[in-house]
């Protein structure tokens, strides 16, 4: 049996000017370019709009509390959102989107992200059963949703007692959501190398 995709996964925190870059003007440009670009009016809003959209953060906590263009007070738990985010194949396309006013980010709980993470859906009945009730499984995925979301085990631990975790802030949702979709590009990859 292969293991569930939770223990495949790695991803790296992406800063957010590097994200938004990205995002707004493109890849591989000069630095000089990139300068130019940033200086035009309305790129901040742009960026603050954009950041809003996908990590459900206000757009007042990211103009005045998350600094300059480097966004540098961002917490850290989202540079690692925005890894997913760019693993999971978040392009410029959405960006244009978000700016409109189209894009709606998807969410998912965090039983669905756990089902599809730990691989608890490909059991039987049965399996599922013992794996849900073994002694520890409430502290795996405390740990696995810790390790998702940049939180500490003991802030995730109050979210819930159960596989539910019914207090975690719904913003989370979004993380997870990209965590998956970026575990699933990551399989789709595996799976295509594997054939090849």
């Amino acid at each position: 049996m292969n293991p569930p995709p939770i223990y495949k996964f790695k991803t790296k925190q992406v800063a957010p000017r590097e994200f938004l870059r990205s995002l707004l003007i493109g890849n591989k440009l000069e630095e000089i370019e990139y300068l130019k670009a940033e200086m035009q009016r309305g790129y901040k809003t742009q960026c603050t709009k954009i950041l809003s959209c996908l990590l459900g953060t206000k757009k007042s906590t990211i103009l005045n509390r998350w600094g300059t263009l480097e966004f540098e007070e961002m917490p850290e738990y989202y540079k690692q959102t925005l890894g997913y985010i760019c693993a999971a194949g978040i392009n410029s396309t959405h960006a244009h989107q978000i700016i409109k006013g189209t894009y709606i980010p998807q969410t998912i709980s965090a039983q669905e992200f756990l089902e599809y993470a730990l691989a608890l859906s490909s059991l039987s009945s049965s399996e599922r059963d013992i794996r849900l009730s073994r002694h520890g499984f409430f502290n795996e995925c405390v740990r696995v949703l810790a390790t998702v979301t940049g939180f500490e085990p003991t802030t995730v631990a109050l979210w819930g007692n159960d596989i539910r975790f019914h207090r975690m802030p719904s913003e989370h949702e979004r993380t997870l959501y990209y965590a998956q979709a970026a575990m699933k590009v990551l399989n789709q990859t595996t799976q295509q190398l594997i054939a090849a």
